[in-house]
């Protein structure tokens, strides 16, 4: 009986190692997709700096949509944040990462963070800060 026990709780602890282990590999996986789509949106945005709006933020919204690029891997929408009109010209496009919860809101927060490696830790944001990618995730 205690042999039967004793495999049972192992068995147990196995599924929630492989359980853990399955969804930091899909967080992963969403974290590339993520970096893949920050990478193709700011293409698209130096390829069409207007877009058709005075509001930069709008016009940047503008591109996400018209390229189906307005969410994140983990299927939330972006947020965009961008310098007022008489200020040097700055855009920030932000995942909150797996999950869902913007570190700041502030954009001050945004262009001052350094760039850094977030490949261990998937709930971090992943920053678009002026076409560059200031939280790597490499390989």
């Amino acid at each position: 009986m205690l042999a039967m026990i004793g495999t049972l709780t192992a068995a147990a602890a196995l599924v929630t190692v492989g359980g853990v282990f399955v969804r930091s590999f899909i967080n992963r996986g969403r974290q590339t997709r993520t970096f893949i789509i920050l990478g193709t949106i700011s293409k698209r945005i130096e390829m069409n700096p207007s877009g058709g709006s005075v509001d930069p933020v709008l016009n940047i919204s503008e591109i996400l949509n018209r390229f189906d690029l307005d969410r994140d891997a983990w299927g939330k929408e972006f947020m965009v944040l961008c310098s007022p009109a008489d200020q040097e010209h700055h855009y920030l496009v932000i995942s909150a990462g797996s999950d869902g919860e913007f570190e700041s809101d502030s954009m001050g927060h945004y262009l001052t963070m350094p760039e850094c490696d977030v490949r261990k830790d998937t709930k971090q944001d992943l920053v678009l800060r002026d076409g560059i990618v200031v939280t790597k995730s490499g390989k």
